[in-house]
Formats: structure tokens, sequence, C-alpha cells
């Protein structure tokens, strides 16, 4: 009887390893780097360098982001920064609801949003009343914008389309047109031991732009012209604090801030200044200010220029997966469904 049980306690844990084997995917980059790992409900993204981009709860519903913001991302990428750098959602978790219900007061729009089944998002649908009588919905659709590739990097965005060389490196990004089909816009991509070395700009200079390195491998600077760089700085966790340039001309060195970030001692972004790109100036257009609960949760983010302040407040469930957002007035409300 004992040997019965025995063996019945046997089958049964077998048969957990294995279902939760056949739960686990593992996709590798032609080196042999992972790329890609899903294990039971969550998904591991990794970058060329194999350090973690984003984990996505498909359970809770939730993408934790890894690596430098999104907004310092896209200054890298694109080799320079617009007068105001935009803080970007994508910095901060964000979540897989597939509906959003936008309550602005007299305006209420209907949002939904579709995702692959590794919770990428693939596209959504807006729909918005029309305030003529008799009038119909406006719709705004985009259900098949976003593509992928097998390592989950983004091929296509609309019309931005991304290339890849044979090691999964992007090598070039181009924005064409749908009834055209004229490319308005492309740059290039190089890469010297695994590293982004190189970028060119279709500009009207065919701008070259170059990547420097410090000694712990971060990104360090910018090289944009023989004058002129962008600089980032790090803190001893290596996380960025500061992105900014410096000009060099016959009276010295300019130096400009872009934005500043600060961090609470759980290693999480509690402040980011934001500066005008183009002027010198020793203080921030904008200041985001965020606040988190007990169990690590965004609970508030305030927003402060020199013209006025506003406040989002978030809330979550028990799971931590956001249900609802408002802003301090409670002019703008949104619910999530998921």
């Amino acid at each position: 009887m004992i040997n019965k049980i025995i063996l019945l306690v046997f089958i049964f844990l077998f048969t957990l390893k294995v279902k939760a084997q056949e739960n686990d995917t593992i996709i590798y980059f032609p080196d042999k780097i992972i790329a890609l790992k899903r294990k039971n409900d969550s998904v591991y993204f990794y970058n060329r360098a194999g350090e973690l981009r984003k984990i996505i709860d498909l359970k809770n519903k939730k993408v934790t982001p890894f690596g430098l913001p999104k907004e310092v991302q896209k200054v890298i990428y694109r080799g320079k920064a617009y007068r105001y750098i935009e803080v970007l959602e994508e910095t901060f978790p964000t979540y897989l609801y597939t509906q959003k219900y936008i309550d602005a007061g007299e305006v209420l729009c209907d949002m939904h949003i579709f995702y692959n089944e590794l919770g990428l998002k693939t596209g959504y649908e807006e729909i918005c009343p029309n305030d003529i009588v008799g009038g119909s919905d406006y719709h705004f659709i985009g259900k098949d914008i976003y593509k992928y590739n097998k390592y989950g990097l983004p091929t296509e965005i609309d019309n931005i389309i991304y290339k890849y060389n044979d090691n999964a490196q992007l090598i070039e990004v181009y924005y064409k047109e749908k009834s055209s089909q004229k490319i308005r816009w492309s740059r290039k991509y190089k890469y010297k031991d695994n590293r982004l070395s190189e970028l060119i700009s279709s500009n009207s200079y065919n701008q070259t732009i170059g990547y420097n390195y410090n000694e712990k491998g971060l990104l360090s600077e910018i090289i944009l012209t023989k004058y002129n760089k962008i600089v980032l700085e790090y803190n001893d966790n290596n996380q960025i604090i500061k992105m900014g340039d410096e000009f060099k001309w016959k009276k010295g060195i300019i130096k400009k801030t872009f934005i500043t970030y600060h961090y609470d001692s759980k290693h999480r972004i509690e402040q980011i200044d934001v500066y005008n790109t183009h002027v010198k100036n020793d203080s921030p257009y904008e200041v985001f200010r965020y606040k988190y609960d007990d169990n690590g949760n965004l609970i508030q983010r305030t927003i402060k220029t020199p013209h006025n302040e506003t406040v989002d407040n978030y809330k979550y469930n028990k799971n931590g997966t956001l249900i609802y957002m408002e802003n301090r007035w409670g002019e703008d409300k949104s619910y999530l469904k998921y």
C-alpha cells in the first residue's frame, strides 16, 4: 500500500513537472543569448547584452520595464533631443487593460486595446461620440499597427519600419508613406563589440553620429559633431541621473541640461526634471514627482510647470493591477477593464 502511494505521488509530481515544462518557452538570439523566455504566466524579454528589457506578467496584466528610461532610449536612437523631452509612460510599469472608458466631462470615449499571446500591444480602436445630433460616432482604428519578430522586437509601428541584421541588432529605421510608399526619412545603425557605435541619419547633411562608453560599459557620450556631444551621467547603482550636452567654442565649453532623474531609497524614480534643450537654463521647465504605496505601485504623479500644476491619481485592485486613473479635479477619469 505504501509503495502504491509513493508511486502515485511520483506520478503526480512528474505530471506537474511536465506541465510546467510545457508552459516554458525559450527563444534565443542567433548567438545563443536568450532573447525571450516564457515561464508560466510571465514573459521575460532580454537585450543583446543578456540584460532584461522588460517582464510581462500575463496573470496580473502588468509590464515592468528595465534599463534606461524610455525617453532616454529615444534620444539615443534618434541622435538628438527635441526642445522638451517628453517623459514617456513606458518608463514606468504599464498595464494590459483591454478596455479604457474615458470620462472627460462632456466627452465620453471608449477605447479597446489588442495584444498578442506574449502581451505585446498590436493595436487599438477608439470610439468617441459625435456632438451633432444624429451624427455618427468618431472611430479611430489601428488594429494591426504594431508588428513584431520572434524575439519580441518591433518590425512595424504604423508607418515606421524596423530592420535587423542576422544578429537581431537594429540596423535601420525608416518612415514610409502608405499611399505613395515613399521613404520620408531613415536612420541606419552600426555596431562594434555588440554595442551601438554609429548612426547615419538621412537629414540634409547625412549626419554621422558616434557613441562612446565608460569603463563600466555604459553609454556616456553621443558625438554629434566635432564641437558638440550629448553626455549621460550615472549614479553608483548605474542608474542614469542626468543627460545634457556640451558645445565647444573659442571661449570655452557651454553645458546644458536636458533631463535629470532622482531616486528614492528603493531605487525608484521619485522626481524627473525636464529642461528646455535649446537654451542654457538653471531651472527646469517641468518637474514630475512620483509617490508609491507600500507595495511599490505608483499612486500619484504631480506635474509642475511655470504656469500650473496637475496631479494624477492611480488606484489598484488587491493583485496590484491598475483599475482607475483620475486627475486632481476629477474632470478626466479613466476606468480600466481586463
